[in-house]
């Protein structure tokens, strides 16, 4: 699984970051979560999402090409999405593929992970 941060988030210490790094940390962070969200793959799971987990700015989760998960990885997106909700820090998605939203469905997960705002492809054409 890669899991790639596509936009930088602010960290605490500025000073060792360029100005145009500085510029860019008011963006939102994207984070693309492609291949598994298993249990394999937990661990690299939770470091990238502990790592976007305080950040201010908006998270942008981009599922498009998750091609398997399990209920482990559900969970953790779900206590991700949960606990920057009840910070107040707003956490959405761009994309989800049917494998994701098929499994929180089974799960009763999608709307706890926004999934059911999302238009299907089904939808849009």
């Amino acid at each position: 699984m890669r899991i790639r941060a596509t936009e930088p988030f602010e960290s605490a210490d500025k000073s060792d970051k360029t100005p145009r790094e500085n510029v860019m940390s008011h963006t939102a962070l994207k984070l693309n979560l492609d291949g598994e969200l298993s249990i394999r793959e937990i661990s690299t799971l939770h470091a990238r999402l502990m790592d976007a987990r305080t950040s201010e700015e908006p998270v942008t989760l981009d599922g498009e090409h998750v091609v398997r998960v399990d209920t482990p990885g559900l969970q953790l997106l779900a206590s991700f999405v949960s606990e920057r909700a009840s910070c107040g820090r707003q956490t959405s998605w761009s994309a989800a593929s049917a494998a994701l939203r098929d499994g929180a469905r089974l799960l009763g997960l999608e709307s706890l992970l926004a999934l059911d705002s999302l238009q299907t492809d089904s939808e849009t054409h």
